[in-house]
């Protein structure tokens, strides 16, 4: 049955195909560009060094795809100006202002991707693909794209809406044993965990893209993206035509 559930999932939707890819422009082909580079569930430690590890999913037979993923744009990810902006909160305490503005412009090596975080970049125009579809075929899992409809089949299935579920709960319910059996079912084929506070089920694969921020000449990207509980932001850059992985740090945990 539960073999059967997933194959009517994959049978029921496809990848996108050559012909539809063709008609969208050029900024969208970058998104896809992007996110095939970086979707890499079984290498997370390329963005950085997950609090559950390297190898939660080793052996799934699918993986969960976001459906929708957004973009926008910035006019500048230019070091030195993100830098500027970034220290205009300081300008009140000159001297601190004048310290740190020294610091980063002598060597922008320091410069790390944490200086991009959301709070410094002014970014415009959020765009949000609909439909999703990258093709995925070199995954060692066969890619299946999110749809609501499943997600609250798993959820149901599991009575998560009932019953809040935390994977180190300290005080026992009468259901806790239920609801772990029926998970570690449902896990067999994919990989889902409980939200943060345990309302309802995330089963998207990780990591999951929130937005791809590009700069106006679109030659710099930042990808902001969530890794289980943690979140953090990856930089990217086209070099001789095609969007090169630079970095990435995990910035922030819930």
């Amino acid at each position: 049955m539960l073999n059967n559930y997933f194959k009517k999932w994959e049978n029921q939707q496809n990848s996108i195909s050559d012909n539809e890819y063709d008609q969208l422009s050029d900024t969208i082909h970058d998104v896809y560009e992007i996110y095939k580079d970086f979707f890499t569930p079984l290498d997370i430690k390329r963005i950085g060094k997950s609090e559950w590890g390297d190898s939660i999913y080793i052996g799934k037979k699918y993986y969960i795809i976001q459906s929708i993923c957004s973009y926008s744009f910035t006019p500048t990810l230019d070091k030195k100006k993100i830098i500027l902006n970034s220290l205009e909160r300081y300008k009140s305490d000159s001297l601190k202002y004048l310290k740190e503005l020294s610091h980063y412009l002598k060597d922008t090596t320091c410069f790390t991707v944490w200086n991009y975080r959301e709070d410094n970049i002014r970014f415009y125009s959020e765009m949000t693909i609909t439909n999703f579809r990258p093709k995925l075929d070199f995954l060692e899992a066969v890619p299946l794209y999110y749809d609501s409809k499943y997600h609250i089949s798993i959820a149901n299935f599991i009575s998560v809406k009932k019953n809040k579920f935390r994977i180190n709960r300290s005080k026992r319910d009468d259901n806790t044993d239920e609801i772990k059996t029926k998970w570690a079912f449902i896990n067999q084929a994919i990989y889902i965990y409980p939200e943060h506070w345990g309302d309802y089920w995330e089963i998207n694969t990780c990591p999951y893209v929130k937005t791809i921020v590009f700069d106006y000449d679109r030659t710099t990207a930042i990808v902001f993206f969530s890794l289980f509980y943690q979140g953090g932001q990856a930089l990217y850059k086209k070099i001789n035509g095609k969007w090169t992985f630079i970095k990435s740090e995990l910035t922030l945990i819930q």
